[in-house]
């Protein structure tokens, strides 16, 4: 049914995929790196020692600095420029964690990153589109591992398949609109907004 739905989708004209619009890469095993007292070159970056992310938002609670020298080939995917962070792990309610992070930080393994190469596409309008409960229920439910067991997870290969409507510039205001209006109600604490808007997303 999934299959079928999805097959349907990727027909409608000016649909494309998540990897035609976007170039990603997994995070980076936090081992991989020497921390390092202070930033000294260009190559040295804020890591994210501890970080949750949400659905749109990041909460980076503790970082030190690390030395890219050996991985410079990755550091464009985090340098600042509007990076979509998603989960490895999918919750337990079935969905996609998916965040913005407009900030240079480098990323453990468990958030993979994906930087928007088609600029016809707003980052906040993918982004709302990747929260989506559509698009959740589409990735579970064509995923060969996402409900494997227990520790459900995404993989950059099946991400990369996820249908993504072109959109005018209008349309995709709209919904980037909702997002901000999410993010400012998380700030806040504003929990009733926050599922409000969202339900006018999945809408």
């Amino acid at each position: 049914r999934a299959t079928e739905l999805v097959t349907r989708i990727k027909k409608i004209p000016g649909m494309r995929t998540l990897g035609e619009i976007s170039k990603s890469t997994q995070g980076l095993a936090g081992n991989r790196f020497k921390r390092l007292d202070a930033k000294a070159s260009t190559v040295h970056m804020q890591f994210a020692e501890e970080v949750s992310v949400s659905r749109y938002a990041v909460n980076v609670k503790a970082t030190s600095i690390v030395d890219m020298g050996e991985h410079r080939s990755l550091k464009e995917y985090y340098v600042t420029e509007a990076k979509l962070l998603i989960r490895r792990i999918i919750s337990r309610q079935d969905r996609l964690i998916v965040a913005r992070f407009d900030e240079p930080m480098v990323f453990k393994k468990d958030v993979s990153p994906f930087l928007l190469t088609d600029k016809t596409f707003q980052a906040s309008f993918v982004l709302a589109m990747l929260n989506s409960q559509l698009l959740s229920w589409i990735y579970v439910n064509t995923s060969s591992i996402a409900t494997k067991d227990d520790f459900r997870q995404t993989t950059l290969a099946e991400l990369r398949t996820l249908p993504i409507p072109s959109a005018s510039a209008a349309e995709q205001a709209a919904l980037s609109g909702l997002v901000d209006g999410i993010l400012a109600a998380k700030r806040t604490g504003d929990a009733a907004t926050v599922t409000a808007l969202e339900s006018e997303i999945d809408a």
